[in-house]
């Protein structure tokens, strides 16, 4: 099953992986245990999509003023 981490893969760049392979190239690289955090849901506000972070902002992230873009 493929999964969206916030670490990109060392050779291609991908932030996609299935398990620890990469999506794209096929490096496997482990990946670390990330943090869950509170996405922003559509109930609450539109969701930010963070082109340098490659995912949506949480709520903390953005009640810190952080936008997406």
């Amino acid at each position: 099953m493929f999964h969206q981490v916030s670490i990109p893969c060392p050779k291609c760049g991908s932030y996609y992986r299935d398990d620890d392979k990469c999506n794209k190239c096929g490096t496997v690289t482990p990946v670390k245990e990330e943090e869950k955090t509170v996405f922003v849901s559509h109930s609450d506000t539109a969701k930010e999509w963070s082109k340098k972070r490659h995912r949506y902002l949480t709520h903390d992230e953005i009640k810190n003023g952080e936008r997406g873009g």
